[in-house]
This record gives C-alpha cells, structure tokens and sequence, in this order.
C-alpha cells in the first residue's frame, strides 16, 4: 500500500488496520509518512489513533525522522498535534539537535518557537545551544538566548567557541560573542581569535575584533602574528585591517621570517606592496639568509619578483644561493635581475647544471626579455652540441614518467577543501631528467612550493627525435586530493586500525584532587606508518584535560586500516574518558 495515496490508506484503516501496525524495527507507518513528507498521511494516522510519540528501537519518534529528512511542513503538523518535542533518541538528541546538526535553521527556529530544550545535552555533550554556536549559525543562536539559553560568556570555554568561530570566518557569530562580552584577547594554545581568521575571515571580522580590543600584534610560540598569517594566506583584506589597526609589519618569526617573506610567495604582488608600504624591511634574510625576492623566485612569482628587483632588491652574486635564484630569475623572466647581474660581473655565458648556457635556458623558457638582456652582453649563441629543443610532437614517442615523489601535502589536515591541481611547466632533457620547473598555475602558492620541489626529482623515459637526443617542453599536473581523500573516515575502512600500544594519560592531580571528571574527545589520522598524526581536541568538557589526553594519544602505535588489500590514512576519533574510579 503506498501512503501517498489517501484512498487505499484511508479505506484499509475503515478496514481495521491499525494506524499503530509496526513494521521492521518498531518502525510505525507514521514514522514512514513523516519520513517521506506526506502530511496529509500524517494527519490521518493521527486522527485514526496513531501514536505520535511513538519510538522506534533507538527511541527516535516520528518528529525525530521528518526533522531529519527536513520536512517542515510534517514538523508543524506534528507540533500542532503536541508530538513530545523534547524526546530524545537513544543519543540523547532531540529533534532541535538533529535540526541544529543538519544545518537546517528554519527547521531549528520552528522547533524553539515550539519551546523545545534549547540546553538539552546529548552524549556527547552537545547542546542545541551550543551547537549552533559552534557551527555559526548567529542568527539561532540569538533566537535560542532569547528562549532562556543558558551561557557564561565570559567563561573560558565561550572564548574558545570565539576562536573556532573566527578560524572559520563567521564573522556574524563572532560579533555576536564579542557583542556578549566574550574575551577577544584570550589565547587557546597560543593562538587568539584575531590570529585565527587570518586564513578564511574578511576585513569586516578583523575590524569586528580589533573594535573589542583584540591584540594586534600578539604572537605564538613561534612568532606567528595575525599579520604574518594573514600574510602566509594572502589575505590582502584581513592585513589592510590589521595594518591600519597598527599591527607591525617588520615583526620577524622565531625562524627569521617576516610577514613580506610570507606575502612574496603570492602573486599578484598586492599585499607585497601594501607591507612595503608600511615600513616591510626588503632586504631582511630568514635563518637560512634567504630574502623576501628569493621566497617569490623560488615560489614561481614572478609578478612579485619583479616588483622586488622595482624596489632594489638583488641577487647576492656572492651567495651559495645565487644559482639557483639567478635560474629562477631567468626562467620567470625577470630581466631586472638579469640586467642588474651582469652590470656587477656576471657572466653572460655562465652554465647551469654545468651544461646549460644561460642564454639557452631563457629560449627554452621562452623569457625573451631575459634572452635579449643576454644576447646584448654578448652571450654566445646556442652550442651544437647540446640537444635540440623540439616541439613533443615531433618525438619519436611521449616520454613514460618512471619515477614520481608525492609533492608533500601543507594543507590542514581538519581543514575542507577540494581537490587543487599544481600545472607547472618543464623542460625533460635527453635523458629523461626535469630540468627548470616552472609554476603555471596554482591555486594555492604552498602547493605550488611544493610541487616545483617534487618535480625536479621525476624521471622519464629518454627523449629522441629521429633516433636522436633532443629536448622538450611539456606542462605537468601535480594533483593535491580533496580533504576527504587525504584519510577515510573509520568506518569506510575495510579493515580499521588496531590498537597496539595504548598510553593512559596522566591525571592531573590538581583536578584529582578536587574529585574533577572529564572527558576529551580527540581526533587524529593513524597513518600507514602505524603512528597517529595530526592529533586534535574535537570537544572536551575543561580544558586542563586536554593536554594530557593529547600527549597520551601522540603515543599510542597502531595496525594500520587497510582498504582493498592495501594500508590507508585512517580518520580516527576516540574519548579519553578522566575518572576518579578507573
């Protein structure tokens, strides 16, 4: 019998069907119609005697099914019929929390108007309330405070959700908070709200912060100012409000770096230009005496680059890394460079790689400006002896790759992003060696680092034309996966981790001492090395647990998951449970 269909159901009820018939799992055909939506089934059934509150095995009614599959108009019929809009599922969760996780906040807001718990807490601790501060959702939040939510807005913990909520850009929740008192200059782990929406926030949460008194210019354990991660994110709207706020732009790292080393790696050169603009030292060297020009050479910006060498800025011809930047430098054209070079000295004719003439590398690299420069010192033209570069077209066959190195990975391992693809452009000589790596394209400029690091080291099958050496240009992908393929989550493992070493974590006495309990839930990847990795707090109930749990798990060794027959990263989530009984 399908439910849609009035007639028959309402014929097969007149009939003696009960409206209360249970099918599998306790589920009752008024589950199933407020599952697929039928309202008018809905209310039939609960004219005919149906129960409204009726659970299924896990306790879910059926205002638990049709929050969950969003059917509002189910929703409202079984409120006006006074479904029970506080029960809770074997989880503890009400039909508000599953409105609330889903993301639904129409849904949410019907719920609350109907007086449902908005405090109401599930196993894991979660609250609606909090919940839909966690996930940004201000506008609920609002409705909810106003419904009697209860909060501290001063508590540390509220601090915390102004970090997480800054992290990710919600600028709408995070004046909302800031708007309530939360402490906008608490650090978590060294790292305040306003350093933590430098990656995904706007102008407008920078200057919502900055406006509570936010501290510009606070710095983590190693010397990471919001600035400097604006600048490393190339987030030109965040810095221009950080930088009017008074943020420093000469503020250098533990390691050297400043925030216009971090901003050269993008191009176009904005941000490059507002740093300068605000007192950037150009000429500054991080630990390993490299300048903010060799960070945009080596990371392929050459619009960057160009601006630097606009401003003074040279290659150190007495430097052990004056090579490898002079390469660079011809390979993204950068003539300004080039020409300043040979005014002190340098040789037109000087070889790469002990082979390759400079003059040869900037017609394969097609940098004419770069060539010319060359050809007006009087650098000597093409040696014959070299192989020729030809179009791939010509080769007597497409070069094989023979060998690969996965391009390491810099990304967030919790972070959510797509799939991005590194196109760089290189020259594979006779033998089947990468010679000049160029980026092409990238979305993202430490990837882009990245990839040229990886591609010098692959290997082809040799190159010939007509049986004979020869040289040519082709353009290579460098794939990054989507988050959600950099480890799979447990459960689609076709054999999850096993556990082979477990530290407990320390109790910290003084919460020991006070007869304090707790739990951490903890999310991290077990890799295919059997370690855990990228070890994170998830949620936890005080914040003195955390490191204990944390450095517990850091311990722990596994059996890897493995998924058709070979070991894969493993997204692990597990509690570590502090009890005064254990």
């Amino acid at each position: 019998m399908l439910l849609g269909d009035l007639g028959p159901l309402r014929a097969a009820l007149d009939q003696g069907l009960k409206a209360t018939i249970r099918a599998r799992q306790k589920v009752t055909l008024l589950h199933l119609a407020a599952e697929a939506g039928l309202a008018e089934a809905v209310e039939l059934l609960v004219a005919r005697g149906a129960k409204i509150n009726a659970p299924t095995e896990d306790d879910a009614t059926p205002l638990h099914w049709a929050v969950s599959k969003g059917r509002l108009t189910v929703v409202k019929r079984l409120l006006a019929a006074k479904a029970g809009v506080d029960a809770e599922d074997s989880s503890h969760r009400t039909a508000l929390l599953r409105a609330v996780e889903a993301g639904d906040e129409t849904m949410a807001q019907v719920l609350v108007e109907a007086k449902a718990d908005v405090d109401a807490s599930d196993d894991m601790h979660r609250s609606p309330f909090t919940l839909a501060m966690d996930e940004g959702y201000a506008d609920l939040a609002r409705l909810m405070l106003a419904r009697g939510a209860t909060t501290h807005f001063r508590d540390e913990q509220m601090s915390r959700v102004l970090i997480t909520q800054a992290a990710k850009g919600h600028t709408a929740m995070v004046r909302f908070l800031t708007e309530h008192g939360v402490n906008a200059a608490f650090a978590y782990r060294g790292r305040t709200a306003l350093m933590a929406g430098a990656f995904s926030g706007g102008g407008e949460l920078a200057e919502s912060l900055i406006s509570v008194k936010a501290p510009v210019n606070a710095a983590d354990s190693e010397g990471r100012t919001a600035l400097a991660l604006a600048s490393g994110a190339g987030n030109l709207a965040y810095a221009e409000a950080l930088l009017k706020a008074g943020a420093d732009a000469k503020i250098g790292l533990k390691d050297g770096t400043t925030c216009l080393h971090l901003a050269a790696l993008w191009d176009p050169p904005a941000l490059v230009q507002l740093l300068l603009a605000h007192g950037a030292d150009l000429k500054r060297a991080d630990r390993n005496n490299r300048s903010p020009l060799d960070y945009a050479l080596l990371g392929g910006c050459g619009a960057t680059a160009r601006l630097l060498a606009a401003r003074g800025a040279r290659v150190d011809l007495k430097s052990v890394n004056a090579p490898e930047l002079l390469e660079a430098a011809l390979k993204l054209d950068v003539v300004e460079l080039i020409r300043a070079a040979l005014s002190e000295g340098w040789s037109p004719d000087t070889k790469f790689h002990d082979v390759w003439p400079a003059l040869r590398v900037a017609q394969m690299c097609d940098a004419n400006e770069c060539a010319g420069a060359l050809q007006q010192a009087g650098a000597l033209e093409a040696v014959s002896d070299l192989p020729p570069l030809v179009n791939p077209r010509q080769l007597d066959a497409r070069p094989k790759l023979l060998t690969t190195i996965d391009a390491a990975d810099p990304r967030d391992m919790d972070a959510i992003f797509p799939e991005m693809t590194v196109e760089v452009d290189v020259v594979l000589d006779e033998r089947g060696g990468v010679l000049f790596p160029v980026i092409h394209q990238t979305p993202d400029p430490r990837l882009g680092w990245a990839a040229l690091q990886a591609v010098a080291n692959w290997r082809f099958t040799p190159i010939t034309q007509g049986g004979r050496a020869a040289c040519a240009r082709f353009r290579l992908p460098v794939t990054y996966v989507a988050s959600t393929e950099r480890a799979i989550e447990a459960a689609v493992a076709d054999v999850p981790p096993q556990v082979l070493q477990q530290t407990s974590p320390v109790y910290p006495q003084q919460l020991r001492r006070s007869g304090l309990e707790g739990r951490v839930n903890l999310r991290f990847t077990v890799g295919t090395d059997g370690h855990t990795h990228d070890v994170r707090v998830a949620s936890s109930t005080k914040p003195e647990f955390e490191a204990p749990a944390t450095e517990a798990v850091k311990t722990w060794m596994f059996k890897p998951g493995q998924l058709a027959g070979h070991p894969v990263n493993v997204r692990w989530e597990v509690p570590i449970v502090f009890s005064l009984h254990d």
